[in-house]
């Protein structure tokens, strides 16, 4: 009886459901190319842009950011923004670790006429997705008191869908430690399909300045009818039971007493 009740209890956890993780598809950070703009792979097609325009390949940005990206063709004193950046070196005062990536907006005094700075993927798939993203502020001292608004967008355009929206400040509270988060799960796609990542001056701030960030896009975590193991557990049932049986016709059990 023990060995038929420890038969029945592995049969059902084989036939237990196997969550499946979420698989990324596109990581801005890992994708992030300091050679080609737009940067086309399997994760889809990245675009780092000044309005609807790429921005440039600059080894070193101007302005003091002196990490390489895109920003604009002149790069020059009051016309080297927006720019996009890749964090190559640790600095004092900028919370910001190698690898990351970083955006200046543009304002009135730096790439007023060059379009705001939005980032731009285009999905290789349809169906459904998470869209997962951060940003924060690294915290430079000298642009304390500024800040950016970012709007997340699906086709951007006039039929566009903001995903998510709001205000990064520069103040320190929205730091690496505290980024701003946000998650929209099960969102569907189809291949083609352009999200926006943009990120402009608040209206309320003195100047541009800059922002961290980082976006991924994956496929949504499920636990599908695991047909597999349902069959091979029923498989081990019938078997067990099978040795079971013959085992107890070969040793019948005697009613005389000796």
């Amino acid at each position: 009886m023990r060995a038929l009740t420890l038969l029945f209890c592995l049969a059902a956890v084989f036939s237990l459901p196997c969550p499946v993780s979420a698989e990324i598809i596109a990581d801005l950070q890992q994708d992030f190319s300091l050679t080609s703009n737009p940067n086309s792979g399997s994760y889809g097609t990245w675009s780092f842009n000044m309005g609807s325009t790429p921005l440039s390949a600059v080894s070193s940005i101007n302005g003091g950011i002196a990490y390489p990206g895109w920003g604009t063709p002149a790069n020059a004193p009051g016309d080297f923004l927006p720019a996009f950046f890749q964090v190559t070196f640790l600095q004092p005062n900028f919370d910001a670790a190698i690898g990351n990536i970083g955006v200046h907006s543009t304002d009135p005094f730096n790439g007023a006429g060059n379009g705001p700075a939005n980032v731009t993927w285009t999905s290789p798939l349809t169906g459904p997705v998470t869209i997962s993203g951060e940003l924060w502020s690294p915290g430079v001292p000298q642009q304390a008191g500024r800040s950016n608004d970012y709007l997340l967008l699906l086709n951007p355009g006039p039929s566009q869908t903001v995903l998510a929206s709001g205000t990064i400040l520069e103040s320190g509270s929205n730091n690496s430690a505290n980024p701003i988060t946000f998650s929209l799960p099960s969102e569907s796609l189809f291949a083609g399909e352009i999200l926006q990542l943009y990120i402009a001056q608040d209206p309320q701030s003195g100047a541009g300045c800059e922002t961290m960030l980082d976006l991924t896009i994956s496929t949504p975590a499920s636990a599908p009818e695991p047909a597999s193991l349902t069959l091979m557990g029923s498989g081990f049932l019938a078997f067990g039971g099978y040795r079971l049986l013959r085992r107890r016709r070969r040793c019948p059990r005697s009613n005389q007493l000796e």
